[in-house]
């Protein structure tokens, strides 16, 4: 989206809102720019006193933030209470707590209703202020027709709006519905029938005729989502016998071998892992969110660096990543 577009009248009124310090959440369908109005929001607010944030890493690269959980400092925020507000008020992040006057959370439908309620209790215990959220400001943005909070087993989780410190926390709520982006309209109309699930024989039809399609940028193919873990692993296991070259294995070193199977049970990553130049790879933590390693990047290996010292020697996979949606590429040599 070019960078002197003109703000709609829609985005004008969130923004003018964010400006005069209201505490706003906004939300709309694909192609309504709302990525464009936070960036807008984010370059209009004072840096040293505002803290962009999103749910998950990717989103957070893209809005040149950190996550929500590193940003709060309580981890999964399931601890009591009493505990978290303790994790808050460790020297580095009890700073960020006070230095805060704006918070924007990018990305708010997979952040959990109860996360949310726990944040607002420790923003207020940590800032000793009995405003909602201690008194900061808060722009929200997100679509809650889009990915819901994640889910563990027969876990109950609520959306951020059935939070019960919602209602007190937000001011104004608004919904852009003016398609800015007209590049594809073909596109941006076969998403929003997707996004109200409305998954009509045309939207299927112009599906399927992508399915085909090869898409790549910088050696890295397009993500392939499978239905069932076993087509995950043969699909994988083909592509890696497919590439020519050496293979290179890493094996977990467990401490603890009693509690292996539950550790395997929770791990998105195999216990041994195969890597050749040329494999493509993802990213399922975040490693660094400032530099673009975040859960979800994609790469390709391009090469394998011996380090070591004496006998002990180690052959890291040098890889190309690419930020999902963006188009961030960089050399990097995972360590960890």
């Amino acid at each position: 989206m070019h960078s002197q577009m003109r703000l709609s009248q829609e985005q004008s009124i969130v923004l003018s809102a964010v400006l005069s310090g209201k505490n706003v959440f906004f939300t709309g369908s694909a192609g309504t720019g709302k990525s464009y109005l936070l960036k807008k929001i984010v370059g209009s607010l004072p840096p040293k006193s505002t803290y962009a944030t999103a749910s998950t890493g990717v989103a957070a690269c893209h809005i040149g933030g950190t996550t929500l959980h590193a940003f709060a400092g309580i981890g999964s925020g399931k601890a009591p209470l009493d505990q978290c507000i303790e994790l808050a008020q460790r020297t580095g992040v009890r700073q960020h707590w006070l230095n805060c006057q704006h918070l924007i959370i990018d990305e708010i439908s997979m952040v959990e209703g109860k996360f949310f309620d726990k944040l607002e209790a420790v923003a207020r215990a940590v800032r000793k202020r009995e405003d909602p959220f201690g008194g900061i400001q808060l722009i929200i943005c997100g679509d809650f027709l889009q990915l819901p909070p994640v889910s563990k087993g027969n876990e109950e989780t609520k959306f951020c709006f059935q939070a019960k410190s919602w209602r007190k926390c937000i001011h104004m709520n608004m919904e852009l519905t003016e398609v800015r982006r007209q590049t594809d309209k073909s596109f941006i109309s076969l998403l929003r029938a997707i996004r109200l699930g409305r998954c009509t024989d045309e939207v299927t039809r112009k599906l399927m005729e992508t399915a085909t399609n090869r898409v790549e940028r910088d050696g890295i193919l397009a993500t392939r989502l499978c239905t069932h873990k076993d087509d995950v692993e043969l699909t994988n296991e083909r592509r890696l016998q497919q590439l020519p070259g050496e293979i290179h294995s890493y094996e977990a070193v467990d401490s603890d071998p009693m509690v292996v199977k539950a550790i395997d049970a929770q791990c998105p990553v195999g216990h041994c892992i195969q890597l050749k130049p040329g494999a493509q790879v993802i990213l399922t933590k975040n490693l660094d969110v400032s530099r673009g390693l975040v859960n979800g990047a994609r790469g390709v290996v391009v090469d394998f660096e011996t380090e070591g010292k004496g006998e002990y020697m180690l052959c890291l996979p040098v890889l190309v990543t690419c930020i999902p949606g963006s188009f961030i590429t960089q050399q990097s040599l995972i360590k960890d």
